[in-house]
């Protein structure tokens, strides 16, 4: 956090990967809200198309899942609906339309 008080812009740098910071803080509850709070984009998405979302559910850490659910985080990228629900522990098929 004390580097978003130095540089705001790094809220929205890249690794090589895309992955922004709150990609990053996946299974870090206080950074995820601190992140959201200094304006972290919750629906910037990685160069395979993963929300912030994706990695919470990855790492199992359904604390930031809630948190970046609650920030309004979609859930699906388009055009890979299938991968993307599985990623987050839902079932395609069990969905209304």
């Amino acid at each position: 956090m004390r580097t978003l008080q130095r540089s705001p812009h790094a809220i929205n740098e890249r690794n090589s990967l895309g992955q922004t910071p709150l990609h990053l803080a996946a299974d870090w509850p206080w950074g995820t809200e601190g992140l959201l709070k200094a304006g972290a984009p919750v629906d910037s998405r990685d160069m395979r198309g993963h929300y912030p979302l994706s990695y919470a559910s990855m790492v199992e850490c359904w604390t930031v899942f809630e948190i970046l659910l609650d920030s309004g985080s979609p859930i699906l990228a388009s055009g890979s609906a299938r991968n993307q629900l599985l990623l987050v522990g839902l079932h395609y098929d069990s969905l209304s339309p």
